[in-house]
Order: structure tokens, then C-alpha cells, then sequence
């Protein structure tokens, strides 16, 4: 049997790290995490999402302007919130690696702090765990755009290729930055500066180790001033 908190939910690890260098043409004195969606911190929107479906253990990766994070995340008390630091900026793949000591649940729930999609956890974690998967990356099959790369899937759900940005976009398939990964794979990676995109993913793709889950809806991003107003538009507002 999988072990999980006492609700019955995973671990969640959140990446706020990231210096956010294309963000900057919309803010750069705050962290992307904080930037406002409708008055309300584009993190708290996450975790809005996540404390509502039961999950309380929720780690934070930070970096660059982690203070401003750490006080953010004081103000709450709905969760057990917890920071896992990064001194030197080590991707996305050395964050959820550092962070190891922190997870406790044998699935661990990784999302992207700068992207969002309206999903159900136990849903994710009953195909992963019901799969005997390793990795499951949850795919919106409702997002158009020719500046995302396209995930292709064999009948099985098995993951075989991330493609590069295509020109056409019907039938997109997009990674929407939400993994479930075993806690037993993170330990076997090593420590020090990685990608989950770049380095990990094609590896365990190889091995066909790396399962998709495909969700009919839209995830939105705020990367760039553009996809940030679309997100101001589209992502319904959500109070504390």
C-alpha cells in the first residue's frame, strides 16, 4: 500500500524558484509565484485548488526573492506549509532533488508555480498508482498554441516523445507542468543542478518509465506579458 499524509493525499511540491527572466517585462520586484491573477497571488490560486481537494503537506522550492515567498506563506494557516531553500539556482529537476528530506508520502505531486489547470488530484493519483507508474505527466489536450511543444502517446498511455514546437496545433497534445512522480525515483537522481524537462524526462521516456494523463482542459501559463493577460481573462477568481 502507498503511503500518504493522514488525508489521504500526497506530498505537494510547488516550483517558485525560478528568476523569472521573461516575467520580468510584466513585474520584477516580486517573485512570478506572487505576480496577482484578479487581485489574488498567482500561488495562492494553486494552492486554493489543492487545499480544497484535502492536501495538506505542501512544500514550496525557493530562490530568488524567497523571502518575499516565506512571509507570503506565514499568513496561512490552512496547511502545513513548508520551505525547501536553494542558495544556488539548480532547475527544476535539483529542486524537487533538494527537497528529497521534506516528502513523506511515497507519491509526491510536483507543479509548476507559474502555471495553471483546473484538475483532480485523487483522479491523477488513482491512474499513477493503478498504472504502476513512476511517472505520470498530466497532459491538456484543450490548450492551442504554436509556441508549445507537442507530447505524443501510444494507446497505453506511455509516453514516446516530447516534439518540438509545432506550427500547427490541432490535436496538441501539452505538458500542463503538473507531475506525479514515486518518491523512490527523485532519491535515485543525482544532486546538483538538473532539469525535469530537459534531463529527466528524456531518460526515463527511453525506459518507457513515463506515463500522460490526458485532461479535456485548458492550462494557462504566465510566462510572458501576453500569456498573463490570457491568464488575467480566463482563470476564474478564487479567494482565500
Amino acid at each position: 500500500m502507498s503511503k500518504v499524509n493522514e488525508t489521504g493525499m500526497p506530498d505537494v511540491f510547488i516550483l517558485c524558484g525560478g528568476k523569472g527572466t521573461r516575467f520580468r517585462e510584466v513585474r520584477e520586484d516580486i517573485p512570478k509565484a506572487l505576480v496577482p491573477i484578479n487581485d489574488i497571488p498567482f500561488l495562492d490560486l494553486l494552492i486554493n485548488d489543492l487545499v480544497d481537494q484535502g492536501c495538506q503537506r505542501i512544500i514550496l522550492g525557493t530562490g530568488y526573492l524567497s523571502e518575499q515567498i516565506e512571509s507570503h506563506i506565514k499568513k496561512r494557516y490552512d496547511a502545513n506549509f513548508l520551505i525547501s531553500f536553494e542558495k544556488l539556482n539548480l532547475g527544476t529537476g535539483g529542486a524537487i532533488r533538494h527537497a528529497l528530506k521534506l516528502f513523506q508520502s511515497d507519491q509526491v505531486l510536483v507543479l509548476n508555480g507559474d502555471s495553471y489547470i483546473d484538475f483532480s488530484v485523487k483522479s491523477l493519483i488513482n491512474f499513477h498508482i493503478s498504472r504502476h507508474a513512476e511517472t505520470t505527466i498530466l497532459l491538456s489536450s484543450e490548450t492551442r498554441g504554436t509556441d508549445y511543444g507537442n507530447v505524443v502517446l501510444d494507446e497505453s498511455h506511455c509516453i514516446l516523445s516530447f516534439q518540438e514546437k509545432l506550427q500547427r496545433s490541432v490535436g496538441q497534445l501539452i505538458n500542463a507542468g503538473v507531475y506525479c512522480l514515486q518518491k523512490e525515483l527523485i532519491r535515485r537522481q543525482s544532486e546538483g543542478k538538473s532539469s525535469i524537462e530537459r534531463d529527466w524526462f528524456p531518460q526515463w521516456i527511453l525506459r518507457n518509465r513515463v506515463l500522460g494523463m490526458v485532461l479535456p482542459k485548458p492550462f494557462y501559463d504566465i510566462g510572458t506579458r501576453e500569456r498573463f493577460e490570457l491568464a488575467k481573462q480566463k482563470i476564474k477568481k478564487k479567494k482565500c
